[in-house]
């Protein structure tokens, strides 16, 4: 892996072991798959947000968990993240009102007309 690939894992496993401890209350098991489907992720982010950094990606959507129905809000583990990622974005997206919640522009709700409040 280069260095900046590296980095980047680092970074994105400390985000998401970060926010699974504080929401779960307990460090998660870390294994074989959970790296497998965060190098997925960071892969999609890459690819689908050259404007934004992987950690950024994750960042938002950590942010905005709350957002999310109870289901999707309990399944926190990296490989559910990856494969419920549609849904995710969908539900931040269309319930995202706030600029100070920081998602990415490209996942915003157009106007302030869609105002969902």
């Amino acid at each position: 892996m280069k260095e900046k690939e590296s980095s980047t894992y680092e970074n994105c496993m400390k985000l998401w072991y970060e926010f699974f401890e504080s929401q779960s209350g307990f460090k998660p098991k870390v294994d074989g798959a959970t790296g497998k489907h965060l190098k997925l992720l960071i892969k999609y982010f890459e690819t689908n947000n050259p404007d934004h950094s992987p950690e950024s990606c994750f960042s938002a959507i950590f942010n905005n968990w709350h957002l999310l129905p109870t289901f999707y809000a309990k399944q926190r583990d990296i490989k559910n993240i990856n494969s419920n990622l549609n849904v995710i974005l969908t539900e931040i997206k269309s319930k995202y009102v706030r600029p100070e919640r920081k998602i990415p522009s490209h996942w915003q709700v157009g106007t302030t007309t869609d105002n969902h409040e």
